[in-house]
């Protein structure tokens, strides 16, 4: 294992290219670990040469980006306006009936932004 750092001076990375033979494998954790511009292709350049393949690792599927957004259908809209200002149905029942329509996590701020306090008349 070679661990390549700013304060190795590039020693470790040139330690592994003395060390790679014909046919193995080279893991890296990200393509930009390898270097960039003419200095990339012409390190590429010799892995090929002498046959040694890049792998990297699979790239997780994270929760990158906005989450799904709440859009109820209008007629799903009207039930839940109708189910939040109505004090009988407790707010976690009212919650868990949005989410499980929307097929998102629907929090309690999203409900007060979108029909008002619970307390406020219909």
């Amino acid at each position: 294992m070679f661990v390549d750092t700013p304060k190795t001076d590039r020693e470790e990375r040139r330690s592994l290219f003395l060390c790679l033979r014909n046919g193995d494998t080279l893991f890296m954790l990200k393509p930009g670990d390898l270097g960039y511009g003419k200095e990339l292709q012409q390190l590429r350049k010799i892995l090929s040469d002498s046959d040694v393949t890049i792998e990297y690792p699979p790239k997780p599927v994270d929760g990158r980006g906005r989450p799904a957004k709440f859009a109820p259908t209008p007629e799903e809209d009207k039930l839940l306006r109708v189910m939040w200002k109505d004090q009988t149905y407790s707010q976690a029942y009212v919650l868990r009936k949005a989410s499980e329509q929307n097929g998102v996590e629907v929090k309690r701020h999203q409900l007060i932004y979108r029909y008002g306090k619970r307390t406020d008349a219909k």
